[in-house]
């Protein structure tokens, strides 16, 4: 009896993950345009980047396209994962990794129609970008 009890407590578990990770990758499918970074600035140039920027970022599926300038930089496949860290002094709660490359691991949050991916810490030559969903 503890066994079937176990492994239905188990299934559930199991249920929930993957609702919370098909969860978040709906969030995530869409197309979104880059309008701020935080620190790699460059003297006398704004931070902010205006809509229409060709700085974009899509996701369809397990698919991702990222663009620079509106030219295709890089795409293939992505892998979402709940994991929760302090970076710059804010919660994360989510990872990426693209091309089921580790050296590509990029933390993430969504709020409000905003993605905001974390490449390492600022004090440390990372920098934090904030995407909007269009």
């Amino acid at each position: 009896m503890k066994t079937y009890l176990s492994l239905f407590l188990f299934a559930i578990i199991i249920s929930f993950s993957s609702c919370s990770k098909s969860l978040i990758n709906d969030k995530l499918s869409g197309n979104w345009e880059l309008r701020h970074i935080k620190g790699i600035q460059v003297a006398h140039v704004s931070p902010d980047f205006a809509p229409g920027n060709g700085n974009l970022i899509k996701f369809t599926g397990k698919t991702f396209e990222k663009y620079n300038d509106g030219k295709l930089s890089s795409k293939g496949t992505y892998a979402v994962q709940e994991e929760k860290k302090e970076i710059n002094n804010e919660q994360v709660s989510y990872s990426i990794v693209y091309n089921n490359d580790m050296g590509t691991k990029e933390f993430f949050n969504l709020e409000n129609g905003k993605l905001t991916l974390y490449v390492g810490e600022i004090a440390a030559d990372g920098y934090q970008s904030t995407y909007q969903k269009l």
